[in-house]
């Protein structure tokens, strides 16, 4: 649609005295859902406490949770991975203001900061621990593909049945190389008699 727009709102084109310009409809910024899910809240809560900005003012918060500075996006990260099994990715980032895809780019990126980086995995374990505490207390279980949520004790269980099974095929193979070599030394002397 085209509308007449009056002088002094003008757009002026090189050249142009008079312009009609297209009436562009005005774009919302999209409504972040609100949190209203009191384990979500809770578990930020306790968080907060535990990371050390529990004593802040609510302002301050606000403006931590908009921070985009490294050790402020690794822990809003953490949290958002530790309590992922449990909320939806909604739920997940109205916990700190943000859109779901903050949410998915969390959780995309989540091996990558527990690999190269102390602080995430420092804000990862204090979550994790924080959201089964709250978890338990509230009887709530993992959601969709989560049911089977492994906490930390039963992830290093796992990560240790992981390191016994890789030593005993290191060791498998060493003994295959023990047993190739002593048959290749074999060999090689049945050769070095025939050539004499």
């Amino acid at each position: 649609m085209w509308v007449q727009v009056p002088p002094s709102e003008r757009i002026r084109a090189h050249g142009a005295r008079r312009c009609s310009i297209p009436l562009r409809p005005q774009h919302n910024r999209a409504m972040k859902k609100i949190n209203t899910n009191p384990f979500v809240s809770q578990v930020r809560d306790r968080y907060f406490e535990e990371i050390g900005i529990g004593h802040l003012s609510r302002t301050s918060k606000s403006r931590w949770m908009k921070n985009r500075k490294r050790p402020n996006v690794e822990a809003r990260a953490a949290l958002f991975n530790a309590i992922a099994p449990f909320v939806g990715r909604v739920e997940c980032a109205s916990m700190f203001g943000k859109d779901h895809a903050t949410v998915l780019h969390a959780i995309k990126n989540h091996e990558m900061y527990l690999g190269y980086s102390g602080h995430y995995g420092e804000c990862y374990e204090k979550g994790t621990r924080i959201v089964a505490e709250v978890a338990n207390e509230m009887n709530m279980h993992p959601i969709g593909r989560y049911r089977h949520y492994i906490n930390s004790e039963s992830e290093l269980e796992v990560l240790q049945r992981t390191l016994n099974n890789i030593q005993s095929t290191i060791d498998n193979v060493r003994e295959r190389i023990k047993k190739n070599q002593s048959s290749v030394r074999q060999y090689r002397r049945v050769l070095d008699k025939q050539e004499q």
